[in-house]
């Protein structure tokens, strides 16, 4: 039994890597197709998460280098699309199947 927490994970989350990860729904076979072309979608995610500056309680204003910045509104969407994206692949190489698995956002149980 053992219970897994990914540390700070919404500024951590690799974004390039998220954003690839996220044009899977232009690959689903049950998902309609989006209405945004791929390379639209992409630039926008881009310009919402690495190009969004912000200002510290002291007046500086600072940009983002990579992870996403709390309180963003994609903050959710690319954490959960991460850490699926992560799990999909350990799953892969596991020799045993856990009892039990369940993960809410970043915090992880496994038996």
């Amino acid at each position: 039994m053992a219970s897994l927490d990914a540390d700070s994970l919404f500024s951590n989350v690799p974004l390039f890597r998220t954003i690839d990860i996220l044009k899977f729904v232009y690959r689903h076979s049950v998902l309609p197709l989006p209405k945004l072309p791929e390379n639209i979608l992409k630039d926008m995610l881009l310009a919402c998460t690495s190009e969004a500056p912000f200002r510290c309680p002291s007046g500086n204003l600072f940009v983002q280098k990579d992870g996403v910045a709390m309180g963003s509104p994609l903050g959710v969407l690319f954490a959960q699309a991460f850490m699926a994206h992560v799990e999909e692949e350990a799953i892969k190489y596991l020799h045993t199947r856990p009892i039990l698995y369940r993960r809410y956002v970043d915090d992880i149980f496994v038996c």
